[in-house]
């Protein structure tokens, strides 16, 4: 005996029966049951390329969508030629720079000044203004939750500790890493606070009593002791173990 339809097809509209229990969608074959998939699915969208409409899961969808690979490769070529971006590089521009006036990625600039004979652009060895300049923009930036390596302390010593790996970068730079007592160059070196760091921190903590996590940074960064050149040096691992064995945290260099 034929069941008697209680609802419809929610495709074609045809009469289907289903199970009043049963909470799921309404089909009357396996086409309607296919094409109801697909929009549950998925969803038409257009190329960016070429602007024809296709089909595509939802868990594919992205902010860019192509219909095939020839279409992403020639909307994601550089709108300006190879020459004139070899010229915005001469010029001083940072490839991010130039990504931004040839309409692509960083990646693609990078690769293609590098497929050019381009391709010592990131040592900053020879650089020192270059470097220097680097750290002053990232200096106080990237610290406590707001850099990767986070784990979770946020006590003010680690907060310090994280903001002056910059000034010490800096300061060995400069003093191009050699020890101020030895005159050894390279290796490991430290940079050693003649006026101990523990002490510069509880001063600065004192003098602030409210200071909070989020103004930290700022603040610290405008302590004359705290970023006072003139109370560091530059010294190799023996040299900086002698200066702490004899407890002597001023030592004259003469």
């Amino acid at each position: 005996m034929a069941r008697i339809p209680n609802t419809q097809c929610e495709i074609c509209g045809e009469g289907v029966y289903r199970n009043p229990n049963i909470k799921t969608h309404a089909t009357c074959c396996k086409e309607c049951r296919s094409i109801l998939n697909k929009q549950i699915n998925g969803k038409i969208v257009k190329c960016d390329n070429c602007n024809t409409e296709f089909y595509k899961k939802n868990s594919r969808v992205r902010e860019h969508n192509f219909c095939c690979a020839d279409c992403q490769k020639e909307y994601n070529k550089p709108k300006i030629e190879v020459e004139e971006m070899i010229t915005l590089h001469k010029e001083g521009l940072y490839d991010k720079d130039i990504a931004k006036i040839a309409k692509c990625s960083r990646e693609l600039v990078t690769k293609i000044l590098n497929n050019n004979g381009y391709n010592d652009r990131r040592s900053k060895k020879d650089d020192l203004s270059l470097r220097n300049r680097i750290s002053k923009a990232n200096k106080g930036k990237r610290t406590g939750k707001d850099n990767p390596q986070f784990k979770g302390k946020s006590d003010f010593t680690n907060m310090a500790r994280g903001l002056f790996n910059s000034i010490s970068k800096t300061y060995m730079r400069n003093h191009n890493y050699t020890c101020e007592m030895c005159e050894k160059y390279g290796g490991n070196l430290n940079t050693h606070h003649k006026k101990l760091f523990s002490i510069i921190l509880d001063e600065f903590l004192n003098l602030n009593p409210s200071i909070t996590k989020e103004s930290f940074s700022e603040e610290i960064l405008k302590y004359k002791d705290f970023i006072d050149e003139d109370n560091l040096l530059l010294l190799c691992e023996e040299c900086h173990k002698n200066i702490h064995k004899g407890d002597n945290h001023e030592p004259s260099l003469d």
